[in-house]
C-alpha cells in the first residue's frame, strides 16, 4: 500500500495547531475574568445600576438584566443570556455579539456566559444562587474555536444536607418506613458523677505533689546508687567524702560499706 501526502500538509497542521492552541488560552482568559469580577476586583461600565443594586455578587452575575450593560436594567445590551458585559471589557458593551479581544496580532478574543448548573433553581430575591456556571469560547486565528467551562461555589464548603439525621427507606417508597424514638424519659449528659459530687475521670485519691514523692523516693534512689559506684574501687574515698558531706543516714552509710565488702 502506498501512501502520498500533500506539499505543505505539515505546516498546514502547525499552524492550525498554534491557532488551536491560542483559542483555548483566549477561553481560558475567559474564565479567569469572570472569576475576577466576581470577587468583585472588576469596576462596572458608568450605566446606572438597576434600582437596590451596589455591586456584583451570584444573583446579579446570573441576571440578565443587571450581568450585561442595560442602564437601570433596561434597553442597553439586548443579549438573552447573561454575559457579564457590565464588567467585562467587550468591544461594545451594549450590542450583542461583541467579544473581549485580548490580542490584535493575530486576533484573538472570547466571551462568557453564566448560567445556573443543569439541575439548580434561581432562589428568590434577594437570596443569591450557590454556585453558578460560567461558560467561555475563545477565538483564534484560521477560525479556530475552544469551549470551556467551570462551576464556580460561593462558599468554599457548602454542603446540602437535608437534615440533621436521614434514613434510608426502601427504594419504592412503599411500605413507607417509620420511625420510633421510644417513650422513655429525656436524657442528661454531664460530667457530673450522680453517685458522687466528683465529676468524670476524677476519682477520690489524694494526688501528692511531684516534690514530696521525690523526697520519699530519694534515700532509695541514693542507696542503690550507692551500691552500683562502690563497686569501682578508684571511686570509693570520693564516695565516703560525698556522704560526709551530705551527712546521709546510717543506714545509706552502711549499704555503701556492705557494698566495698
Amino acid at each position: 500500500m502506498t501512501r502520498s501526502a500533500r506539499p505543505g500538509a505539515s505546516a498546514a497542521n502547525a499552524v492550525d495547531s498554534t491557532a488551536e492552541t491560542q483559542a483555548y488560552y483566549a477561553a481560558e482568559a475567559g474564565l479567569q475574568a469572570a472569576v475576577n469580577a466576581l470577587r468583585g476586583n472588576a469596576a462596572h461600565t458608568g450605566s446606572a445600576l438597576p434600582t437596590g443594586m451596589t455591586t456584583i455578587n451570584f444573583r446579579n452575575a446570573v441576571i440578565a438584566s443587571s450581568s450585561n450593560d442595560c442602564p437601570n436594567g433596561v434597553n442597553g445590551d439586548p443579549t438573552a443570556v447573561a454575559r457579564l458585559s457590565r464588567w467585562l471589557p467587550y468591544s461594545n458593551t451594549q450590542t450583542a455579539g461583541t467579544r473581549v479581544t485580548v490580542g490584535t496580532s493575530p486576533t484573538i478574543q472570547y466571551d462568557v456566559v453564566v448560567s445556573l448548573p443543569p439541575g439548580d433553581v434561581l432562589p428568590a430575591s434577594p437570596a443569591e444562587p450557590g454556585r453558578l456556571l460560567i461558560q467561555a469560547t475563545g477565538y483564534g486565528p484560521n477560525s479556530s474555536r475552544k469551549q470551556m467551562s467551570m462551576i464556580v461555589a460561593r462558599a468554599a464548603f457548602d454542603p446540602m444536607v437535608p437534615s440533621m439525621m436521614t434514613l434510608v427507606g426502601t427504594p419504592t417508597g412503599s411500605p413507607p418506613m417509620s420511625f420510633d424514638s421510644g417513650n422513655s424519659a429525656n436524657h442528661i449528659y454531664s460530667g457530673v458523677d450522680h453517685a458522687g459530687a466528683a465529676s468524670c475521670g476524677v476519682d477520690n485519691h489524694v494526688r501528692k505533689a511531684p516534690t514530696e514523692l521525690f523526697s520519699q523516693l530519694q534515700p532509695l534512689l541514693i542507696t542503690l546508687l550507692l551500691i552500683i559506684l562502690a563497686t569501682t574501687s578508684s571511686t570509693y574515698h570520693w564516695i565516703k567524702a560525698v556522704l560526709g558531706v551530705f551527712a546521709l543516714n546510717r543506714q545509706q552509710l552502711g549499704a555503701f560499706e556492705l557494698a566495698r565488702e
